[in-house]
């Protein structure tokens, strides 16, 4: 199976677009109003839609995300989601999986409008279905969001990069190997977790106890030797579902934002790496969340 094969030039809405880097832009970029703060997306599974979750500007409990936008409607076929910059606008584009392993990716057209939050899909590519833990953040420390994710049937994990130009089936190259032994895990957030040197650190939830694991990114990409570890920095995941990692209350740390039945919760960071207490008690966001079941 041939993962993100050349298309050749397009056209249309598919046109070749170079991307310019984020610059200052966070590594995972949830912002959809402008304001600086990270919103969030959920898909309801009942009835395929997709809606935009507002953040306020302060963490209040369950008033932290004040407004519920819908930005898509017929999504029953997405199998995952991700947000970040991938057209190099500083706007913040949804990229999803298909049932059928197709990825593709919406760009945002900037702002919060509806039904025109996001451009129609673009194909980005194919043979998607064999790839866990999917991931959008810049790995390679280029200034441009590539993929990773872990292969299924031999826990590998790998990254794609992006080929700084947004472009259809060309958008991302071929794959890297940046690791093996993945499929100890069942969950996978990537992002500058426990320091500020702008390279998205990994940390993943082991199936077998439900600890959290980090793999700090070391100062250059390089294939294998790119993330060290494991450290251990939490216990007691293993009763609550991680949707994403993000800077939910502004401190400049990533937090973990997780589902635990129809609550939706966060564990605020400590600010840096503190043993199995780098994540703190977590927070209710939110109770009516047990038909969301994609989240980014």
């Amino acid at each position: 199976m041939s993962l993100l094969v050349s298309a050749g030039s397009a056209t249309g809405n598919e046109m070749a677009q170079a991307v310019t880097p984020p610059g200052e832009l966070p590594l995972e970029w949830h912002d959809f109003t402008g304001d600086g703060k990270s919103d969030l997306v959920a898909r309801e599974q009942s009835t395929g839609n997709v809606y935009v979750f507002r953040h306020s500007g302060r963490v209040n409990g369950t008033l932290t995300f004040d407004q519920k936008i819908l930005v898509l409607q017929g999504a029953q076929n997405f199998t995952w989601m991700g947000v970040n910059d991938v057209t190099g606008d500083s706007i913040a584009d949804l990229v999803a999986r298909l049932d059928d392993g197709t990825m593709v990716t919406y760009p945002g057209v900037g702002g919060l409008n509806g039904l025109d939050t996001f451009e129609a899909p673009i194909v980005v590519g194919s043979g998607w279905g064999i790839v866990n833990q999917l991931q959008l953040s810049d790995v390679t420390g280029d200034g441009y969001a590539d993929i990773s994710g872990v292969w299924s049937t031999t826990g590998e994990l790998f990254v794609w990069p992006s080929t700084g130009v947004f472009d259809g089936t060309n958008t991302w190259g071929p794959k890297e190997l940046v690791g093996t032994g993945w499929n100890a895990y069942n969950w996978v957030g990537s992002n500058e977790a426990t320091s500020d040197d702008e390279k998205p650190d990994l940390v993943a939830r082991k199936a077998s106890d439900g600890t959290l694991q980090l793999y700090p990114h070391q100062q250059f990409y390089d294939g294998t030797k790119t993330y060290v570890g494991p450290v251990q920095v939490g216990k007691g995941y293993q009763s609550v579902q991680p949707v994403t990692m993000t800077d939910l209350n502004l401190d400049g740390f990533p937090d973990i934002i997780a589902k635990r039945g129809g609550d939706l919760i966060f564990y605020p960071n400590a600010g840096g790496y503190d043993g199995d207490n780098t994540f703190r008690a977590p927070i209710t966001l939110g109770t009516t969340w047990s038909g969301m079941d994609l989240v980014a």
